[in-house]
């Protein structure tokens, strides 16, 4: 009777061992703060956006507590890789497949809006595609862009990873036109306190080109898979019932239709995170 009751308490704290995450109360999960609609904080010290607000609603919906950490991209992708994090809520499925860590495979925001922005006051408006010809075009990498304007030889281009410096570039007059998508616009607008229409699409831009931005949870190396499994389900359930569409459309709206305010507590609340 001993011998087997010991048996049972090795294989017990074996088990234990061998699953360290089954074994956690609550996931760590690291939110990015750079980009306007990843997370914002109100007069109660709440922390809500599209990926908080995606993931709360999973965890409740399957069972789990996750805790949310706001760091920026670079620091949260190393502590993911070392697993001082569980997750990482808002990585690009490229990110996450480049650097081998196991995923949603359902993205909870995919094709934002991507135009041909220039100043409202421009005396050369762009009326087509082939106007482009004479002028300079700035495009951000954060996102992909029309295969159309990286391809042809007679654009004369400018690139950036950086939509502060070519939003700078055009608000200046040194870019004509700045591709980009609609966030990254209305974040510029609202955080350098300009008028919402300061910057206006193209009259190129009738096909409504979408980029590929889409955005998943990936986990540690080391993560459960029998959770990612549950987890998995759990979030197709919520997207084919249109929940995480109908969230990702509330912060859109909160953010294109107020964008100064929304824009200052998204920069204040990353200052601060990346200060922590």
């Amino acid at each position: 009777m001993i011998k087997k009751l010991l048996c049972a308490a090795v294989l017990a704290v074996f088990t234990v061992l061998a699953s360290p995450v089954l074994a956690k109360d609550v996931f760590v999960v690291g939110i990015p703060v750079e980009g306007p609609w990843n997370f914002f904080q109100d007069d109660g010290e709440q922390l809500t956006g599209i990926d908080i607000d995606v993931v709360r609603t999973l965890g409740r919906e399957s069972g789990f507590k996750f805790e949310f950490k706001p760091m920026p991209a670079s620091r949260a992708l190393v502590d993911l890789k070392n697993e001082n994090i569980d997750a990482v809520a808002g990585m690009s499925t490229h990110m996450a497949d480049t650097n081998g860590f196991p995923r949603l495979k359902n993205p909870y925001l995919a094709g934002i809006r991507q135009y041909v922005y220039q100043k409202s006051d421009a005396a050369r408006p762009v009326q087509k595609y082939s106007h482009l010809y004479s002028h300079v075009v700035g495009i951000i990498r954060t996102f992909s862009y029309f295969d159309e304007l990286d391809d042809d030889p007679l654009i004369v281009k400018d690139y950036s990873d950086d939509p502060e410096i070519q939003f700078g570039k055009l608000l200046s007059g040194e870019l004509d036109v700045v591709v980009a998508s609609e966030w990254e616009a209305a974040y510029y607008m609202a955080t350098h306190k300009l008028e919402r229409h300061t910057f206006v699409p193209a009259a190129v831009n009738l096909e409504n080109h979408r980029c590929d931005a889409d955005r998943v949870m990936a986990f540690g190396p080391s993560f459960d898979r029998g959770i990612i499994r549950k987890l998995q389900r759990t979030l197709d359930v919520l997207v084919s019932d249109g929940l995480v569409e109908s969230i990702a459309d509330s912060y859109r709206t909160r953010f294109l239709e107020t964008g100064a305010a929304a824009g200052e507590a998204g920069q204040d609340s990353g200052s601060a995170a990346g200060k922590k």
